[in-house]
């Protein structure tokens, strides 16, 4: 290595005829080595193609875009799902082995259409189904006609445990494992679920059928119907007009204002405790009946 320092200093100092001499005693220069690296093939799990927003022919919807989106690969033990403005439906599908999403955004110009976005990423076991729009309650100057929203659609597999975070709209839900649901506004529906379902909702219609655990239920206002419950059911109402039918386990029921009170087909006890004006009515309760602190 010196010695070609030293021979390449005295070529650029002498030029001329000694240059090519002293060039020819440098080493000779070898191309480096290359090695073959295999590259294994990526695994993309989300897969999100995006339309442009185009003009929608329904009137209540000026611009539109649809985006579609799958996670594959891993085991998933939990879906959560939160989502404001639009409808909301969760299906659980017998032998699916992804998370397929379906988006519908809708806005009433470009500039709001452009702020929505839907993300599906996964965190270990689970997975989670979040969607990004403005806030009218943030944003104060929107006008009557001036609105953004997003419906969605998102396929699991069956029975998986699922946790909704919902801002208003309506909320459909089947064929899921274990339900926990915090909900704003909007009608409530649920079917067919593996495991106990928790619910906490704001306003708008709540109908459960088809439970494989227990309920529980708070509900703001708006009338609420569960059915087909294997375990027990707990509910406060806020409304007063409630149904239950159908239950293996136990009734409570905690009353806030007065109201219409339905419960027949109990294979445990009926307690209803709260506002002395209800009305509740009571049919094939096999346990003891409590109304107001008092047995009929």
């Amino acid at each position: 290595m010196r010695r070609s320092v030293l021979l390449l200093v005295f070529g650029v100092l002498l030029p001329g005829s000694l240059s090519p001499l002293l060039y020819r005693l440098l080493p000779e220069r070898r191309a480096p080595a290359v090695r073959a690296i295999e590259i294994a093939p990526l695994r993309l799990e989300v897969v999100a193609p995006r339309s442009a927003p185009v003009a929608d022919e329904d009137t209540a919807c000026r611009v539109s875009a649809v985006r579609s989106q799958e996670l594959w690969g891993g085991a998933t033990d939990r879906l959560r799902a939160r989502a404001g403005a639009g409808s909301l439906r969760v299906v659980g599908v017998e032998g699916l082995d992804r998370i397929r999403v379906r988006a519908v955004l809708c806005a009433s110009d470009l500039a709001r259409i452009s702020a929505m976005d839907v993300e599906v990423r996964r965190m270990g076991p689970d997975v989670t189904v979040e969607t990004a729009q403005p806030d009218p309650d943030g944003a104060p100057g929107w006008s009557d006609d001036e609105y953004a929203r997003i419906d969605l659609v998102v396929e699991v597999p069956r029975g998986i445990p699922t946790a909704i975070e919902d801002g208003s709209g309506p909320l459909t839900v089947t064929g899921v494992g274990d339900l926990s649901i915090r909900d704003g506004s909007g009608a409530i529906e649920v079917r067919d679920v593996a495991g106990d379902a928790r619910i906490v909702d704001g306003s708008g219609s709540v109908s459960l059928d088809g439970v494989s655990g227990d309920v529980e239920l708070e509900d703001g206002s708006g009338p609420v119907a569960v059915a087909g419950v294997v375990g027990s059911v707990a509910v406060d109402d806020a409304s007063g007009d409630l149904e239950v039918s159908v239950v293996g386990g136990s009734v409570r029921i905690r009353l806030a204002v007065p109201g219409a009170v339905s419960v027949r087909e109990v294979g445990g006890d009926l307690v209803v405790l709260g506002d002395g004006g209800a009305a509740v009515r009571h049919h094939a309760v096999r346990g003891r009946v409590s109304i107001g602190g008092r047995r009929p």
